[in-house]
C-alpha cells in the first residue's frame, strides 16, 4: 500500500513509514465503518450513510446550498483560490481526471505552499492511498469528488471485495434503497463545501462590502468632485431665465 498527500511530491510512495501507516489506517473509524457487516449501513456519523438518508448527490448538495442560504457551488472552488481544491484536483489528475499541466502544477504548488489555509499535518491533507487496483480518497474537496464521481464528500473508499460488494448490494436491494453511494463505495462520507474547514479559513480572509479602508480620508462633496457640471447647469438656467424675461 502506499500513500500520496496533496502536498507530497507526484507519485512518490512513502517507504518507512507506509507500513505503519497503512495499520493506522486500517484501524480508523473510516475503514471500521466499512467492514462488510450489513447492519453497519444503519449508523450515522461514522461515514456510511442509513437508507433512511439522502446520498449526497447533486441534488442534495444544492438542497443543501438552499437550506443555508448559501450560494449553489462553492465560490472557492478553482485551483487558484484554494490549497484543499488544488490539491485534490491535482491528485486526482494521476487518478483517472485529466492532469494539471506540469508547469502550471508547480507554480500553483508553489503558491499554496506556505499558505496559511493549507492543513498543518498530514493527516488532514487530501490524500490518496491505493491497496492493489483499489484507491481511496481522503479529506477530498467535495466540489472535486461530485464533479468526477457524482457524491459530494470528503472521503470515499471502495469495497475490499467481491464478497463485500455482493453482501452490500444485497442489503441495500433488500431494503429499499436503490440510490446509494454504497453500491459503488464501501465509505462515503459527505460534506457540503460550507463545512469544509479550509473554505472557513478563506470566507473570513473575504473583504466584506460593509467594510472600508482605514485610509480612504475625508470625501469631497459632489459638488466639489463635479464642480464643472455644476457650473454649466448653472449657466443653462441662468440663461433660461433671461429668454424667459425677453
Amino acid at each position: 500500500m502506499w500513500i500520496i498527500s496533496g502536498s507530497e511530491e507526484r507519485k512518490r510512495p512513502q517507504s518507512s513509514n507506509s507500513d505503519r501507516i497503512s495499520d493506522r489506517l486500517a484501524g480508523s473509524s473510516l475503514f471500521q465503518s466499512a467492514a462488510p457487516s450489513m447492519p453497519r449501513l444503519q449508523e450515522t456519523g461514522s461515514g456510511t450513510l442509513s437508507m433512511d438518508e439522502n446520498c449526497p448527490d447533486l441534488e442534495w448538495y444544492l438542497g443543501q446550498s438552499r437550506e443555508r442560504g448559501a450560494p449553489s457551488r462553492c465560490p472557492f472552488a478553482h485551483v487558484g483560490r484554494c490549497p484543499r481544491y488544488f490539491y485534490s484536483r491535482s491528485l486526482l489528475g494521476e487518478h483517472g481526471n485529466t492532469p494539471i499541466p506540469e508547469a502550471e502544477d508547480d507554480a500553483l504548488m508553489g503558491l499554496w505552499k506556505d499558505s496559511d489555509a493549507v492543513p498543518g499535518t498530514a493527516e488532514d491533507e487530501p490524500t490518496v492511498t491505493r491497496s492493489g487496483e483499489k484507491t481511496s480518497f481522503f479529506n477530498f474537496c467535495p466540489e472535486v469528488l461530485g464533479d468526477r464521481f457524482g457524491w459530494f464528500a470528503r472521503n470515499l473508499a471502495p469495497h475490499s471485495d467481491g464478497i463485500d460488494v455482493a453482501a452490500t448490494h444485497d442489503w441495500l436491494s433488500r431494503h429499499g434503497n436503490k440510490k446509494s453511494p454504497h453500491f459503488t463505495w464501501a465509505v462515503c462520507t459527505p460534506q457540503h463545501y460550507s463545512d469544509c474547514p479550509t473554505y472557513s479559513l478563506l470566507d473570513n480572509e473575504r473583504p466584506k462590502s460593509d467594510q472600508l479602508p482605514l485610509d480612504v480620508g475625508e470625501v469631497e462633496p459632489w459638488w466639489q468632485q463635479h464642480w464643472l457640471l455644476a457650473w454649466i447647469g448653472i449657466g443653462i438656467a441662468a440663461l433660461g431665465l433671461v429668454i424667459g424675461f425677453l
